[in-house]
């Protein structure tokens, strides 16, 4: 059985809407000023991507990460 947070290391992009955007280890900040975005942040928890990098499904977990977070870019 997977852990709940399986797939989930990148953040959602699901709206542009948000100026924020939270994974499990890595967020995004999105500036903005008026209707465009005019830069973002990458923020790094580090204690969780510890937590990652020593769990046993750490390999498949990135690979699933990376691949829905490039899927969700190419939608946006």
């Amino acid at each position: 059985m997977k852990r709940q947070c399986y797939g989930h290391m990148f953040p959602s992009l699901d709206s542009r809407d948000k100026e924020f955007h939270q994974g499990k280890v890595f967020g995004l900040k999105i500036e903005s000023k008026g209707v465009g975005s005019t830069g973002f942040e990458v923020l790094v928890d580090e204690e969780q991507w510890e937590r990652c990098i020593e769990c046993s499904d750490y390999r498949t977990c990135y690979d699933l990460s990376m691949a829905r977070f490039q899927v969700a870019r190419l939608a946006t």
